[in-house]
C-alpha cells in the first residue's frame, strides 16, 4: 500500500512538474515578435463613425506608433497562405509550395520588431515608392519591398536572398494578371503567429499600397494598456461603433490574445497542480500512519538494537535508510510509466521541453525528503525511548 502510494505520487509530481515546463517554455520563448504593450482592434472602414473614431484614436496621449495590417498577426488559425509567387530558379516542382503572407503599412516592422536577420528593415525612402512607377489602379507609387521570413528563403532555395526579386500577379477580371516585382531588402527570422503549438510557414511580408486594411494595432506607453482600452470604450460609445458588427473586433492586448491560445494547456497544468497536492497529502498521512504503526511493532528491536550498543542516531539512519530505498524503489517503477505518458502528450507540439532523467532525480530526492520530514518526529521519538521502559511494557 505505501509502495503505490509513493508510485502515484511521484507520477503525478513528475506530471505536473512537465506540464509547467511546457506552458513556461510556450510562454516564454521568443516569437520572433514584440506583443507586449500593442493592442489590436477591427474597424469596419466603410463605416464612417468607425472611421472618425479611428481618427480620434490616434491622437490619444499613450499611443505611441500605430499600424494596420491585412490579417492578424496573432491567432488560432495561423496566417492565410497561397502559392501565386514567382521567383528566380523556381521549378515545376514549386509550384506546390504554399507560403504565408501578410501586408502591412508604415511602422508595423517597428511595432513588431520582427528578428532581422540578414539585409535591413523597411526605410522611409521604402514608404514614399521615391523614383518607382505609378500603380495603375491608385495612381500612387508602387511600394515593392518585401521582408522574407528564413524558411522562405529555404523553400526557395536563394543562396544571397537580398536583392534577388519576388513577382506577385494581380489579377484583374476578364484581363490577363498584371505582374509586380517586388524587391528583398530583408530576411527575418521566422516568427510564431500561432504560438510555441504549430510550426511558422514560410512567409513573405509585404508593403501595403493598393487596399485598405482593416486591422489596426497600436503600440501604447507601457502601463497605459488598461486606461488605453477604456479610452476606446468611451470613444466607442461617443460614436456609437458597435464593437459586435461582423466586421468590427473589440480592443485587446495582443499578449493577452497570445496567452489565450495557450488556454487549454493552463487549464490542464492546474488541474494536474490541484491533483498532484491532494496526491501528496493523502500520501504523507498515509506514510504517517503506516509508520506510527510500523514503528510501534519495532519497539522491541530498537531497544533490543540499543541494549547491544547502537546509538539514537544509528537507529534513526536505520529507518531513513528503509524508508529512503522505499521511495526509490517507487521512483524506479513509476519514472517508464511517467516518461511513456508525458512522451506521448508532447509529441502534440513541434516546440517542446525534454523529459530526463535529471528532473525525475530532484523530485525523488524531494519525495524522500518530504517523506522522512514526515516520520522524523516518530523516529525520534522511538530513538530516544529507554530500552528497560519498552521491555516492562512489552
Amino acid at each position: 500500500g505505501l509502495a503505490t502510494q509513493l508510485v502515484i505520487c511521484l507520477f503525478f509530481l513528475a506530471s505536473a512538474s512537465s506540464l509547467y515546463r511546457q506552458l513556461r517554455f510556450m510562454n516564454d520563448t521568443d516569437l520572433g515578435i514584440d506583443i507586449e504593450h500593442i493592442v489590436e482592434l477591427q474597424v469596419n472602414t466603410f463605416d464612417k463613425n468607425g472611421m472618425n473614431m479611428l481618427a480620434e484614436i490616434r491622437q490619444l496621449p499613450m499611443v505611441e506608433k500605430h499600424t494596420t495590417t491585412s490579417q492578424w498577426l496573432v491567432s488560432k488559425e495561423g496566417l492565410y497562405t497561397n502559392s501565386i509567387y514567382e521567383w528566380r530558379g523556381k521549378t515545376e516542382e514549386d509550384q506546390k509550395l504554399t507560403f504565408a503572407n501578410i501586408e502591412l503599412t508604415k511602422d508595423a516592422d517597428l511595432i513588431f520588431n520582427f528578428r532581422l536577420k540578414e539585409g535591413r528593415a523597411f526605410t522611409e525612402d521604402d514608404w514614399t515608392g521615391a523614383g518607382n512607377p505609378k500603380d495603375f489602379l491608385t495612381g500612387r507609387p508602387v511600394l515593392n519591398k518585401v521582408l522574407v521570413s528564413e524558411s522562405a528563403v529555404q523553400a526557395m532555395r536563394l543562396e544571397h536572398p537580398i536583392g534577388e526579386i519576388i513577382r506577385v500577379p494581380l489579377e484583374i477580371l476578364g484581363r490577363d494578371p498584371i505582374w509586380t516585382d517586388y524587391e528583398i531588402v530583408g530576411v527575418i527570422r521566422d516568427f510564431h503567429t500561432q504560438g510555441m503549438k504549430a510550426e511558422p510557414l514560410p512567409t513573405l511580408i509585404f508593403q501595403s499600397f493598393r487596399f485598405a486594411l482593416s486591422k489596426n494595432y497600436y503600440q501604447v506607453t507601457p502601463g497605459t494598456e488598461e486606461e488605453f482600452i477604456k479610452a476606446i470604450d468611451h470613444l466607442a460609445k461617443k460614436h456609437e461603433w458597435n464593437p459586435e458588427d461582423s466586421m468590427n473586433k473589440a480592443p485587446q492586448l495582443l499578449s493577452d490574445k497570445m496567452k489565450n491560445l495557450n488556454k487549454s494547456e493552463t487549464a490542464t497544468f492546474r488541474l494536474f497542480a490541484i491533483l498532484t497536492m491532494l496526491c501528496v497529502l493523502i500520501s504523507l498521512f498515509g506514510i504517517f500512519a503506516i509508520s506510527s504503526t510500523t514503528i510501534v511493532q519495532r519497539r522491541k528491536e530498537i531497544a533490543i538494537r540499543k541494549v547491544m550498543g547502537a546509538t539514537a542516531r544509528e537507529v534513526v539512519e536505520l529507518f531513513f535508510r528503509e524508508y529512503s530505498w522505499l521511495v526509490s524503489v517507487s521512483a524506479v517503477v513509476a519514472f517508464p510509466f511517467f516518461y511513456w505518458v508525458v512522451s506521448r502528450w508532447l509529441e502534440q507540439y513541434p516546440y517542446r521541453v525534454s523529459v530526463g532523467a535529471g528532473m525525475y532525480v530532484v523530485l525523488s530526492g524531494i519525495t524522500i525528503l518530504m517523506v522522512l520530514l514526515t516520520v522524523f518526529r516518530q523516529v525520534m521519538r522511538a530513538a530516544n525511548e529507554n530500552p528497560a521502559d519498552v521491555v516492562k511494557s512489552e
